[in-house]
């Protein structure tokens, strides 16, 4: 990076939300950005007393034979809460069967760690003339457009890793600068982009060498309503062949109606095809007790994803014990005349196998698949 800081309130835009024109489905291809921008990092809606950044970088790799995930984020504003976390944990899952119920045991490796920002000068943002700086609590981001490293000293998790793009970034709307009508009262922007990761994670003083794909996401809104969410599910899956998100909400209008919303990008590597999403298909199965949540979880998924050029079709087993983000018990909470209800948010880390086919009868086979579904359930109890 070039010298020359700026503060942050003067160089960074508001965003605005409306959907750039130019960006629109052709035949079933979209008019796609050809690589990240700066402004696609840095921080929004400064102005605004209600908002929330990310700098997100999870990355799925083996160590020993094992599959691995670690995850690092530093997130800001006042609508989720500002801080740091550090995530990781190994596969396989650990079942036992109790009274005839399938039970799954969380592992003692497993780390969560979760920082608070102890000061308001805890939270450290700048803008240079290639990328942007962002620092908190023992975390920091150095963002460029062709490359995103994070690196943490926390004594207990530390990293320094490197996130490379393995193509074109893929952004919520399906267009840079259109915002995602999650529900009524949630707009989502942001990009997400597929990427291949390399370098070391440090556990209680163990190096060890890492080299896999995840994900960088930075995205950004100023509005959340989480009573109307009912259901959602965020995928994001790198595969040998191609990479994809999607995400697919179930929520209910203010007057109790049901309101169904996807978005999502496919971006066909070989083909050079980048595919919006039209509809999307969860099934879950094989469910589970998670005594953590108290609840019944799925550890497998069949996907269905349409496009207008063909149909993504893969099928997902949970790999690693999932990270519970919130689970929320509102006994008294009143929605749309029933009480009490519970809220159910968590990462569920995955590896994927399956076809995208075209329209025209060509197949692609999809191999190695690995990624996340991050899983929010907002039901009765």
């Amino acid at each position: 990076m070039k010298s020359g800081k700026k503060k942050a309130k003067e160089s960074s835009k508001k965003s605005t939300g409306k959907p750039v024109i130019d960006k629109v489905n052709i035949k079933g291809k979209n008019s796609r950005p050809k690589n990240i921008e700066l402004e696609d990092m840095t921080i929004k809606n400064l102005d605004q007393e209600l908002r929330f950044n990310d700098w997100y970088f999870p990355v799925h790799f083996t160590h020993k034979g094992k599959e691995c995930l670690a995850k690092f984020s530093i997130s800001e504003g006042t609508l989720l809460g500002q801080g740091a976390s550090f995530n990781y944990a190994t596969g396989p899952l650990s079942l036992k069967k109790q009274k005839g119920v399938q039970v799954l045991e969380k592992p003692s490796n497993f780390i969560d760690i979760r920082k608070q920002p102890s000061s308001k000068e805890s939270f450290k943002y700048s803008e240079e003339d290639e990328g942007i700086v962002v620092e908190m609590e023992d975390l920091t981001a150095v963002c460029n457009p062709d490359e995103q490293k994070v690196i943490s000293k926390d004594e207990k998790f530390g990293c320094d890793l490197t996130f490379k793009p393995r193509g074109p970034p893929l952004f919520w709307g399906g267009a840079r600068n259109k915002s995602s009508q999650i529900t009524e009262g949630t707009l989502v922007e942001g990009l997400e982009a597929l990427s291949d990761a390399r370098g070391k994670i440090i556990i209680d003083g163990e190096e060890i060498e890492v080299e896999g794909m995840g994900l960088f996401e930075h995205v950004w809104f100023n509005k959340l309503n989480f009573f109307e969410l009912r259901q959602v599910d965020w995928v994001y899956a790198n595969f040998d062949q191609m990479y994809t998100f999607f995400c697919s909400v179930e929520s209910a209008l203010s007057d109790g109606r049901p309101k169904h919303h996807v978005t999502g990008t496919i971006y066909m590597m070989s083909e050079d095809d980048y595919l919006g999403v039209k509809e999307i298909e969860v099934v879950p199965e094989n469910w589970v007790f998670v005594e953590e949540c108290y609840r019944f979880i799925p550890t497998q998924y069949k996907f269905k994803v349409e496009t207008d050029k063909g149909v993504l079709n893969v099928n997902a087993a949970v790999a690693i014990y999932p990270q519970f983000a919130q689970i929320v018990r509102l006994e008294n909470l009143r929605l749309h005349g029933i009480y009490a209800w519970n809220i159910n948010f968590y990462d569920a880390p995955i590896t994927l196998h399956g076809e995208f086919a075209y329209n025209d009868g060509k197949t692609v086979k999809l191999t190695t698949g690995r990624g996340m579904n991050e899983t929010i359930r907002v039901v009765p109890l």
